[in-house]
């Protein structure tokens, strides 16, 4: 019998997380007092409503008309299960878009956005056929669901030099490379962080350098409030306090991550010093 990859989460406990994370991706957890997913104010024409996919008792459509499942033919749940996988990366998407600017903007604690982001990365290929609403058009409809591939296991900063997944509560100083040629700093033991833009270069086979964005403070430390996102081929997510903000948090969004490596010393120059 195969063995799960180390630190991977126990059966049990893997289905409580894949619940949490259908949670997320359906806009369960905001929150809001939003209306009851049964409520009929809750049926806004032209959207559909993600919460649907946490009930096995029926579906509704973008005009808002409730139909049974066991009153729907076979191609009709056919139809809606091919409609939930053509919408899985964009649900996915919108929630990870959510997640990041809730955080932004104080709605949610940077924390919980960090574990919520985490959490979506368990719905790999296929996750919609396994949602109570999809587990339960295939019974209806007698094939089963394809089994659902196991989520990537990222290599850790406890685990290596240069992991995969870099979060809040690691230690260390560690240069994160982007797909752009940015680089950042993050200093996790003084809790800063600093962003390099890339040096500019010719473009199109023109000897003229090319303007590369800059941001402010760059070159600078600013203090870390809170690493949300950190994995290569995904963006750096994090929020910080800049001089003079007068208290308003800031934030820096990367393009792709393509490497994380630890550094032995990290530089002290310019930017809030902690010790």
């Amino acid at each position: 019998m195969p063995t799960a990859p180390k630190g991977a989460p126990e059966p049990d406990a893997h289905a409580e997380l894949f619940h949490q994370a259908l949670r997320v991706v359906a806009g369960d957890l905001l929150p809001a007092e939003d209306t009851p997913f049964d409520h009929p104010d809750s049926r806004v024409p032209g959207q559909i409503d993600k919460r649907v996919i946490l009930q096995r008792q029926h579906w509704i459509d973008r005009l808002g008309h409730v139909i049974r499942l066991e009153d729907m033919s076979p191609g009709y749940r056919a139809n809606v299960l091919a409609f939930l996988r053509a919408e899985a990366h964009n649900w996915i998407v919108d929630a990870l878009a959510w997640e990041v600017t809730a955080a932004i903007v104080g709605l949610t604690g940077a924390g919980e956005a960090s574990g919520h982001l985490e959490l979506l990365d368990l719905l790999t290929t296929g996750w919609t056929d396994h949602t109570p609403l999809g587990q339960r058009l295939h019974q209806q409809n007698q094939p089963q669901a394809q089994p659902l591939p196991p989520p990537t296991v990222w290599v850790s900063a406890a685990q290596s030099d240069h992991p995969e997944v870099l979060r809040d509560r690691d230690s260390g100083c560690w240069q994160v490379s982007t797909k752009s040629g940015t680089t950042y700093l993050v200093d996790l033991d003084r809790r800063r962080i600093q962003r390099r833009p890339p040096p500019n270069a010719p473009t199109n086979g023109d000897s003229r350098p090319r303007a590369l964005s800059n941001l402010p403070f760059d070159d600078e430390w600013t203090e870390l409030d809170c690493l949300i996102w950190c994995r290569t081929g995904a963006s750096l997510i994090a929020l910080d306090q800049r001089p003079g903000s007068g208290g308003r948090g800031g934030y820096r969004i990367s393009t792709a991550v393509v490497d994380i490596t630890r550094v032995d010393t990290c530089p002290s120059d310019t930017g809030p010093e902690t010790e």
